[in-house]
């Protein structure tokens, strides 16, 4: 292509990003001369400033994100995929028995099982093939039951986001008598289809033999099937698991003329 050498040169901002500048040059003036590389240097001020007006354009983004959903109760935060907060909101940060900040300015739950499966969900949310995974957690003394959705921020978002990778939001569980989908388990909480099936089946009221038998299993794979939902939902027993699920419902509108 007749592309030659490249001058760049590295700036730290103090939001903590790293900002890169690369001028390719042509073959027939490959290498640049003193006189270029001190402009170039005199240039870099004026590039770190830049720069850093447009991070912070981009925070503003991601707190204006973040205080839209306090606007409709949902505690929430934006995070890259290493795990850094680039903010929250004020429903988020007070609820401190429940969202722990982590050193490097990082987020963590304060329930174990839940933060290992919220950790997990972290380290896998980005990229196009990635989906949203829900983390339940259980209720204590000090906070009731919820769920918190990672949403994956891909192509415009993760660019407007100050290059967010993650959207973090809590909501609470409603108990009812209604139970989702199998459609909506799988997506809320990464299980396979026959294992949303399952669980939907157990939500219903079904025994775990009756549910076997009805989706043409043995007992011995349903119970497989059963010890896969309890790691995904972060649930121990049956009971626990049919009140989150029943919990987790979320109504649909109906269309016009229904």
């Amino acid at each position: 292509m007749g592309i030659g050498g490249e001058v760049g040169t590295f700036i730290s901002l103090p939001t903590g990003e790293v900002l890169l500048f690369t001028m390719e040059r042509w073959l027939t003036n490959d290498r640049p001369s003193r006189d270029e590389l001190d402009q170039l240097n005199r240039m870099r001020p004026h590039l770190a400033r830049a720069g850093l007006i447009g991070a912070r354009l981009r925070l503003e983004r991601a707190r204006a994100t973040t205080t839209a959903l306090a606007a409709i109760g949902l505690p929430a935060a934006v995070m890259t995929s290493r795990g850094r907060v680039l903010a929250t909101n004020q429903l988020l940060d007070a609820l401190p028995l429940v969202f722990v900040p982590t050193a490097r300015d990082g987020l963590a739950l304060a329930d174990a099982k839940a933060n290992k499966l919220f950790q997990q969900a972290i380290a896998s949310g980005t990229g196009d093939a990635a989906s949203g995974r829900s983390v339940p957690i259980a209720p204590s003394e000090s906070s009731e039951a919820m769920i918190v959705h990672l949403i994956p921020l891909r192509r415009l978002a993760h660019e407007l986001l100050s290059g967010a990778d993650i959207l973090i939001a809590a909501t609470a569980l409603n108990p009812t008598n209604l139970v989702p989908s199998p459609t909506i388990l799988t997506r809320l909480f990464d299980l396979s289809p026959a294992e949303a099936r399952l669980a939907a089946a157990l939500a219903s009221g079904d025994s775990l033999g009756v549910a076997a038998t009805n989706a043409n299993i043995t007992y011995r794979t349903a119970s497989t099937y059963l010890g896969r939902i309890f790691d995904k939902t972060g649930t121990h027993h049956q009971a626990q698991l049919v009140a989150l699920l029943k919990g987790a419902y979320v109504p649909v509108a109906p269309s016009k003329g229904e």
